[in-house]
């Protein structure tokens, strides 16, 4: 315990960020380590004896992230997410009061390990028979670290020497805190020297930011509060917040895939599309499982606006295959046997509801047929399709409709605009629109 309490010291010592979050990650090796020794050594071990030494704020954080290392090892989730939160605390204090931005490292480490413990310790409660209520906290943590990563101020750090002529220390402090463009006479190295202490530490604390909002959104999803993601993402898109490309591109790509989730369930189904598309074209080339991911939610996005995609082998999209004929063949038949065998599958991905949207799309493919060998047999009247045509080449497939059925089907693609066209309920007969009767799907508002 001592190597890994020196070792922590000397990382906060000399402000290494990439240190501190390696070791306060709680799957890092040498923490366990040294946690599962102290307790070999001493079942009633004091983590606050080692951590001592340490800067005020980083003593009692490390004390309170040791206690809920152990409890890991004991397999007390519960007591490890109460003694994570306490720790958070002493750490949010460190953080605003850092004059740079060395702490944004162990800023990820903890946002990620709070929600994995919060999972652990609500599964703990569930087989306890006791409401699961850790994870919905964990959000209102991790708002506390977004709205602390957004104002932080930075410490004021010590000046050079200066010399400052008399009465005019209020107007250097002046210029330094509203960032003067132009330099008092006298005080530019004041000045400059402020303007660094108090703006650039400020600044790059927001990095801290996207990565919260990334397990937020997840949280939430797990949650299913859906809506609190549309806050955090109108504060992301704010010009207050960040430039987007400053933040490392992992973080970025993951705010997209989750952006373009929610644009689905919203069906902004063009904003899900350069979302997802985002993710899919930036994810690391040997992140295969991650592509595949992406891939779930955008290939029915891009069937739904009426794009075929090829579907790669190499990312196990077999379910979709044969979708997508279906798509392209105007086969219902196929289509419901797909969404019938795949049905628990897809409403575990979430996307059983959007797939259901194709049917429409595959009703109109097939009636897009039908008026195709129509206008070959009777050009005359290619725009006169008789229902029972469509009855027909339904019951072939092996869909079988009553004509009041077919004609209910016709009306539905006409209402939501599938098709341009209207039904003569006399004659039975659908009469499309001699100029584009089958508009594009991309085109249509309401799918």
């Amino acid at each position: 315990m001592e190597r890994f309490v020196r070792e922590f010291h000397d990382a906060v010592v000399s402000e290494d960020g990439a240190r501190l979050r390696h070791l306060v990650w709680l799957l890092c090796p040498g923490a366990q380590q040294a946690a599962a020794q102290a307790r070999q050594a001493n079942p009633t071990w004091n983590p606050a004896l080692f951590a001592s030494r340490l800067p005020a704020g980083w003593a009692e954080f490390l004390t309170l992230h040791c206690a809920c290392l152990a409890a890991v090892q004991q397999g007390a989730h519960v007591e490890a997410y109460d003694k994570l939160v306490a720790a958070l605390q002493h750490f949010l204090k460190v953080f605003r009061e850092a004059p740079g931005a060395w702490v944004v490292g162990p800023m990820y480490s903890l946002v990620h390990n709070l929600s994995s413990v919060a999972q652990a310790a609500d599964q703990e409660l569930r087989l306890a028979g006791q409401r699961p209520d850790k994870l919905g906290d964990c959000g209102d943590q991790l708002r506390k670290c977004f709205a602390v990563s957004l104002q932080a101020p930075g410490k004021v750090c010590t000046w050079p020497v200066v010399a400052v002529p008399h009465g005019l220390t209020h107007m250097v402090l002046r210029a330094a805190c509203t960032g003067a463009r132009q330099p008092l006479q006298g005080t530019n190295m004041v000045q400059h020297t402020a303007t660094s202490c108090l703006g650039a530490g400020h600044r790059e604390k927001k990095l801290a930011a996207l990565d919260i909002v990334n397990a937020s959104i997840k949280i939430y999803f797990r949650l299913n509060t859906l809506r609190l993601c549309k806050n955090l993402m109108r504060t992301v898109e704010s010009r207050q917040f960040a430039a987007f490309d400053s933040f490392p591109m992992s973080q970025r790509v993951t705010y997209q895939f989750y952006s373009g989730r929610l644009a689905v369930f919203d069906e902004n189904y063009e904003q899900a599309r350069q979302s997802l598309g985002f993710a899919l074209a930036h994810c690391h080339k040997q992140a295969k499982k991650n592509k595949a991911l992406v891939l779930k939610y955008l290939v029915p996005v891009q069937l739904v606006l009426g794009r075929l995609p090829a579907l790669p082998a190499a990312h196990c999209l077999q379910q979709y295959d044969p979708i997508v004929a279906a798509m392209r063949n105007g086969d219902v038949k196929v289509f419901d046997d797909a969404m019938s065998t795949q049905q628990f599958l897809f409403i575990q991905e979430g996307t059983y509801l959007l797939l259901e949207k194709l049917r429409h799309a595959v009703y109109r493919r097939l009636l897009r047929k039908v008026h195709a060998v129509h206008a070959v047999l009777e050009p005359e009247k290619r725009t006169q399709v008789p229902l029972a045509q469509f009855q027909a080449a339904l019951a072939i497939q092996g869909v079988v409709m009553s004509l009041d059925e077919v004609e209910c089907v016709t009306a539905n693609l006409i209402f939501k605009r599938y098709v341009k066209a209207y039904i003569s309920h006399d004659r039975k007969i659908i009469v499309l629109a001699k100029k584009e009767p089958f508009p594009p799907l991309h085109m249509i508002v309401d799918v």
